[in-house]
This record gives C-alpha cells, structure tokens and sequence, in this order.
C-alpha cells in the first residue's frame, strides 16, 4: 500500500503550504485559513482541509500528529455515497432497477422483506430493522458469507419491516450491507472488487482502498489488513487523547473506505465531468430528499446524498465518522465548488469548515 497517485504528489507542496495560488479569482479563503490557524495550534483539529472550485485546487492545508499529504483517513460513512454511486451505475447500464424489489437480486431475504426497493434502501426509508450487530457477530472470513449467514438466521419467517417501506426516513447501516450484496450478485464477484471497478477507477480515485479483514486465528473478532499510510486515529476520554484501536471495519457497503484528499478532488472531477454518473443520475441522487434531521430542517438525504444549507448555499455529498476520524465531503453546486475535509480526530466537527467556505463563496459572489 505504498503507492501514490501522480495527483497526490501534485498536490502535496500546495498542502503543506496552505493557500493555491492556482485560480486568481476565486476567494482567499483567509476566514478559513484563520480559523485553521488557531485550531491546528490549539490542538482542536488535525488533518487535511481542501477547497476547490471548478475542479481545480483553491485552497489547502494540513497540520496534526501523524498527517501528511499523502496520509489516508477512514471515512466511514462517506463510503455510502461511493456504493450509492457503484448501484447508480448498474441502474444506467440496466443491471439493476431503482424501484426494483432487493428480493430480485437477493432471493434469500425473509419473505416479509421482499416489497423493499433499491430505491428505499439508498434513502433510508426501507423500515427494515438494523442487523448490522449480527452481522459483525457473524463474521469470520468475508461479507458474502457473513451475509448468508445472517439471512439464514433470520429465516423466511422474519418480522416484516418496522415502518411501512418508503414511509419513513430512519438512516440504516444495514441497509447499504444490502445494498452492496445486491450489487455483488448481480456482478458475480465480492463488493469490494465491484466498488473498485465502478467507482475507485474510473474516478480516478487512485490511491482509496476498501479495508478488508483478515480473519482471527480459532475464532475472536478478526484484524484489518494493514495500511501503512493510514493517518493515526485518536480518541478523547477523561484520561485526554487516547490512540483508536483500529477494529476492522467489515461492512463494505456502509464505511470500509480508506482515502486522501487527493482521491475527493478527483471524485468531485469525475461527477463534474459526468465520469461516473450522468448530470442528470447525480441530480436525481441529491434532489430525491427526505427530511434527515429534526435539529436542522434543511438537512435532507437522497440516494446516497446528503444535503445541507450552509450561509444560503446548498451543499452536497455525505460525512463520516466514528472511532478516531472524522470526514466531510461536500460539493457546492451554485458555486462549482468542492470542500473535503478529513481529521484523525474522532471527537472533532466539520460545520465551522462548512460554513467558513460558504460564506466566503457567497461574499465573492460565487
């Protein structure tokens, strides 16, 4: 795991310096830049922040214990989108069908579960109950067979979903483990590999990597396969700043990502350029919303995409975090722009990220 992408390299003195001085029209970002300047030195944020504008690299900065450029983070829940995007498509090639039933492509799901879509899996509106603790109790040498596993144990004879499916907005990890056995079956070979083909690659995402398991020996929670750039997590206790143990994060469909900064310029090139998905998928993917908290009533969720209004601007894209890492990835749709920020700091926050970038978006007019 030691490869890097010639894009990380590129970008690799403009991280270490901060500010790009690659678009002269766009925006300093010095309200950022300040905030980033203090919390780097206080010891309240640690990472990689990147802004970009019509593709190309606005501003960038790194600071913390562990972190360099070529540094990956765990992005946990951002791997969402990416699987969202892996069945998205197999959707456009006619694959799979968005208000297809999952039963179709997993014909051992409880029968009480077979009028649940594609469609209400990607937005979290199955009413499914949430087996992804079976699931990890299962797991001993791959997701397929863990998967099975769990079916199996469950039975045909299943309860039915918790809500009526497509009533009722509940966010649901399992529901992307579903998800990506779906899209396995239907391509003949593990998640991990479709994802890689469908999405990493032609992405350009070079140097993202799926976390794969490897199985304990006579049993016991199995370990990750190392990755020698992943950027040291930590954890806050009483006891203060506490390295993460770095438990295998088995569910490919719901967060095993491992990424740079480099590989979400080159994720929001590739949906900008229509490489992945067509225009009109990727706005299919964020307008197709539901209300997706209570605190704040314009954050909404589609197929795989998070929406939030920041300063006045919509933003787009999905965040992730959990033990030792916190990660954000959004795009910025009025103003052509693109903000990903990732941290080794799994009790840090993202929102004054967000707004920081809005505000002086919309103070340049953008």
């Amino acid at each position: 795991m030691k490869r890097v992408s010639p894009l990380l390299l590129s970008l690799a003195i403009a991280l270490q310096v901060g500010v790009s001085s690659s678009l002269a029209a766009v925006p300093a970002f010095s309200r950022l830049d300040a905030e980033m300047t203090v919390r780097c030195a206080d010891g309240r944020f640690s990472g990689v922040v990147m802004v970009a504008v019509k593709g190309v690299p606005a501003y960038s900065r790194s600071c913390g214990e562990g972190v360099t450029p070529a540094s990956r983070f765990k992005i946990f829940s951002i791997s969402k989108l990416l699987t969202a995007l892996a069945v998205m498509r197999l959707v456009e090639q006619g694959r799979m069908g968005l208000d297809a039933p999952a039963a179709a492509y997993i014909p051992d799901l409880p029968a009480a579960w077979r009028a649940v879509t594609i469609r209400q899996l990607l937005d979290h509106t199955s009413g499914l109950p949430d087996k992804t603790e079976a699931l990890l109790a299962v797991f001993e040498t791959d997701h397929a067979a863990a998967m099975r596993r769990v079916l199996a144990d469950l039975g045909q004879d299943a309860p039915g979903p918790e809500t009526p499916p497509g009533a009722t907005y509940r966010y649901n990890n399992f529901g992307y483990e579903l998800l990506a056995e779906a899209a396995a079956r239907v391509e003949g070979e593990s998640f991990d590999r479709v994802l890689e083909r469908l999405v990493l690659k032609p992405a350009g995402m070079a140097d993202a990597v799926v976390e794969l398991a490897i199985p304990a020996p006579g049993g016991g929670r199995p370990s990750s396969v190392p990755d020698d750039r992943l950027a040291p997590g930590f954890n806050r206790s009483e006891a203060g700043r506490t390295p993460a143990t770095s438990y295998s994060f088995v569910q490919l469909g719901a967060g095993a990502v491992h990424a740079t900064v480099a590989d979400f310029l080159a994720l929001d090139r590739a949906l900008r350029g229509g490489a992945l998905v067509r225009p009109e998928t990727w706005d299919l993917m964020a307008r197709s919303s539901r209300p997706s908290s209570p605190a704040n009533p314009t954050a909404r969720y589609g197929l795989g995409v998070m929406s939030i209004e920041r300063e006045g601007l919509t933003l787009q894209g999905h965040t992730g975090g959990t033990n030792g890492y916190i990660s954000t990835f959004r795009r910025l749709p009025a103003s052509d722009a693109m903000l990903a920020a990732m941290s080794n700091y799994g009790w840090t926050e993202t929102k004054w990220i967000e707004e920081a970038v809005a505000a002086e978006l919309r103070a340049d007019g953008m």
